[in-house]
């Protein structure tokens, strides 16, 4: 039986126990995701650490230390960390590993004025940002290439085809367009999920539920993650599906964009 967090969650809701095997397909995949998301995490921890700081919320001193040490951190990378597959968590074994170095006192001052939400759903549109860019670059690419191609073939005749038979003859640029109209529908798509993605998680609610007691800022860690603007102030504003649901909404035509 495994001991992954998640998986033992899981084993509370159930008569009986948890497949071997589905645990520990849970705890692979979340030790990929770990992987992948080291370095964001990083970085929303200094973003943080460097808010607290200026808003007076921590010391300087402590400020520091918590920032010295979670360069000490990255810089040895995830394997560091020493992390069991499908026993370990990154997020409490980073902090168990910040208090060694920065110490309890200064290194437990780090979670201040937010909750896991927050920064897992911080690092998720992190990652959604970077992965969404790659995508749009690639799309817009291609959409160029068949745009090209669809030009050099405006006047090359083809067979028509419905239902796998012949139909009226079209040209092989008119044939092109249409793939590149659906490229340019994906290419808005992506610009609308990397808009919603590009905005902080929502800073009103650091807690699950509610705020914390400290001043934290509505707009907390924003400069320095490059966030475009935040959420709207609601309870679900730091959960992933929430964004990740509305993101998959009906994007505007593709006519504005081909006319670009």
């Amino acid at each position: 039986m495994t001991n992954h967090p998640q998986a033992t969650r899981i084993q509370g809701r159930l008569h009986g126990g948890l497949a071997p095997e589905v645990g520990e397909e849970m705890g692979a995949g979340g030790q990929v995701d770990q992987a992948r998301h080291f370095g964001s995490y990083m970085r929303v921890h200094r973003a943080h650490t460097v808010m607290l700081t200026e808003r007076g919320i921590i010391s300087r001193e402590d400020g520091a230390a918590i920032l010295r040490a979670l360069g000490a951190i990255e810089a040895g990378g995830i394997e560091s960390l020493g992390l069991v597959p499908g026993g370990d968590d990154l997020y409490f074994t980073t902090e168990a590993r910040l208090m060694e170095r920065a110490g309890p006192d200064a290194g437990g001052r780090m979670h201040t004025g937010r909750s896991r939400n927050d920064l897992d759903a911080t690092v998720t549109r992190l990652a959604v940002r970077v992965d969404g860019q790659v995508a749009l670059e690639a799309a817009v690419d291609l959409a160029g290439a068949v745009l090209e191609q669809a030009q050099a073939h405006a006047h090359a005749i083809m067979p028509g085809f419905t239902h796998l038979q012949h139909a009226q003859p079209i040209t092989i640029g008119h044939w092109l367009l249409a793939y590149f109209d659906i490229l340019a529908e994906d290419i808005a798509r992506i610009e609308a999920a990397l808009d919603r993605a590009n905005r902080s998680a929502g800073r009103r609610w650091p807690a699950p539920a509610s705020r914390s007691t400290a001043p934290v800022p509505l707009t907390c860690s924003a400069s320095t993650a490059s966030w475009r603007t935040r959420s709207p102030p609601s309870v679900p504003a730091p959960t992933r599906w929430n964004w990740r649901r509305r993101s998959r909404s009906s994007p505007p035509t593709s006519a504005a964009w081909a006319a670009s």
